[in-house]
């Protein structure tokens, strides 16, 4: 008798939780359509595209629409965050945080990218960099003071030239 009970009981209790999961689903797709502009058919690729991450990773697709919401606040247009998407999956894989945490570290590597380039740094320098200085700057500053700090390397002034070379560090161009 209690097995014919517990079976409907746990079969109410699944489906209660897969209307919880598609309800946070469609309020962080809300998120996104407040941040994101963009056509309805752009805002429903969005919306496949963080049901397809969630479907096929191990991300839901409320964090793919979390970090979508993330992009769309740093003012990535809808185009932007789908291209962005899958970059953003492997940070947050690789760097074994959030979706929405690694949206706004590749929001910031879009500002610093050019000048890691230009040292030789690859991804995971520049992103443990810039997540470091999002915990003292803010998140919505590290990229961008990431960039100011290179490019005073790049070509420091004198007093900043003297003060790398009493710590024994020499800059040259090679051009």
């Amino acid at each position: 008798g209690m097995a014919a009970i517990g079976a409907p009981l746990a079969g109410i209790a699944g489906i209660t939780k897969l209307i919880r999961v598609g309800s946070e689903f469609q309020s962080e797709m809300s998120n996104v359509k407040a941040f994101v502009k963009g056509t309805e058919s752009e805002l429903q690729k969005l919306s496949d595209t963080a049901e397809g991450l969630g479907a096929s990773t191990a991300f839901t697709a409320s964090d793919a629409a979390k970090a979508m919401a993330e992009m769309g606040k740093a003012g990535l247009s809808a185009n932007q965050i789908l291209g962005a998407s899958e970059g953003v999956l492997t940070l947050a894989a690789a760097g074994d945080i959030e979706m929405a945490e690694a949206a706004t570290i590749g929001t910031q590597l879009s500002y610093a990218a050019a000048s890691a380039s230009a040292f030789g740094m690859d991804l995971g320098e520049t992103s443990g960099i810039i997540s470091t200085l999002a915990t003292t700057l803010g998140e919505d500053k590290a990229g961008t003071a990431f960039r100011s700090m290179m490019t005073s390397l790049q070509a420091p002034t004198a007093g900043a030239a003297a003060q790398l070379e009493s710590l024994g560090i020499s800059l040259t161009d090679s051009a």
